[in-house]
């Protein structure tokens, strides 16, 4: 299996895909619920972390990538 890491880059470096075709979704664990960010939003993408504009998000924390209507990862 791919992973999270590999295919977030994938979406950010390849020019033949539209970066606001996807979303991203991670835990949220302080509410325990999960939370849907915009591609386009992710300002880095480190090993550990995607980096939003006011935080950090750990990478196991992401629980799916979704392009329009389809899941494309899913952990």
């Amino acid at each position: 299996m791919i992973s999270c890491y590999n295919i977030l880059n994938k979406i950010k470096w390849d020019k033949n895909l539209n970066k606001e075709d996807y979303l991203v979704y991670y835990l949220d664990k302080i509410n325990n619920k999960l939370i849907i960010i915009k591609f386009i939003d992710i300002k880095e993408i480190s090993k550990n972390f995607i980096t939003l504009e006011d935080k950090e998000i750990p990478i196991h924390r992401i629980k799916e990538i979704m392009k329009k209507d389809r899941i494309i990862w899913k952990r």
